[in-house]
């Protein structure tokens, strides 16, 4: 098997936050666009990741990020029109709340929503310089996931974070996924096109995926045109800002479900 040199490594590793420092909002925004087109991609073939987190992420050099480990990935089916899975995989810090509660293995989660939580939690990281969520056993983190509220305080960071990046963070990791915002309200949001001034094109399948007859084996391969990111990806026909009140963002999911 020949696999392409990744070689600046992972963008951070929180197995080790001693060492970890936030990226600032610039190069937070930069790979935060590029995971997001990636993931839409990911979304559009019926694939939802599963485990996404920084240490996911590996650099080809500073400006060009690429999703990695789909170890726990999974594949709907065409005639699975809902996206619900029933058992959750992932790392313990990046589980989204749905995942945790006694109705996931009944009613089961849209895991497409499970995605965007761990791609927040890991913005969190960039911009913060740690977890949202943290505890000494899977069992306390987990407890800490459903019962406590997210910090939000930047006094810690060299200057304050943008209200656009904060509103981001915010709808993708409201605890309520019906209220949680969608990768496609996330391509249009101020924030990911920096503020009007570069907007994100949209999808018109750049990408190659290269398959050995399961996820796990699945590759994202850089489009060859230089004014595509590295993962370019799916752009659905919503045209949200992505600064929807509550309401909206419901009547939005209600809209998909259908």
């Amino acid at each position: 098997m020949v696999m392409e040199v990744l070689p600046k490594g992972p963008v951070m590793d929180m197995s080790k936050p001693d060492g970890v420092s936030p990226l600032g909002e610039g190069r937070a925004c930069t790979y935060f666009r590029q995971v997001l087109q990636a993931l839409c991609y990911l979304h559009d073939r019926r694939i939802v990741h599963r485990d996404m987190k920084p240490s996911s992420l590996l650099l080809v050099n500073d400006e060009v990020v690429k999703i990695t480990d789909f170890g726990v990935s999974h594949r709907f089916d065409p005639d699975e029109t809902q996206f619900v899975l029933h058992n959750t995989q992932g790392t313990p810090a990046f589980m989204a709340p749905e995942c945790l509660r006694p109705s996931a293995t009944s009613v089961g989660f849209d895991a497409r929503l499970v995605d965007v939580w761990a791609l927040g939690a890991t913005l969190y990281c960039f911009l913060f310089g740690k977890t949202p969520f943290s505890g000494t056993s899977a069992y306390e983190i987990y407890n800490v996931i459903l019962k406590q509220s997210i910090d939000f305080s930047d006094d810690h960071l060299r200057r304050p974070l943008s209200q656009e990046a904060m509103d981001v963070l915010k709808c993708m990791l409201n605890k309520d996924e019906a209220m949680r915002c969608t990768t496609e309200q996330l391509y249009t949001h101020p924030w990911t096109q920096r503020f009007g001034t570069d907007p994100l094109e949209a999808f018109d399948a750049p990408h190659l995926m290269r398959e050995s007859g399961d996820v796990t084996s699945t590759e994202l391969v850089r489009s060859s045109s230089p004014t595509h990111a590295s993962s370019q990806a799916f752009l659905a026909s919503s045209s949200s800002n992505g600064r929807q009140p509550q309401q909206q963002r419901q009547q939005a999911r209600q809209s998909e479900r259908r």
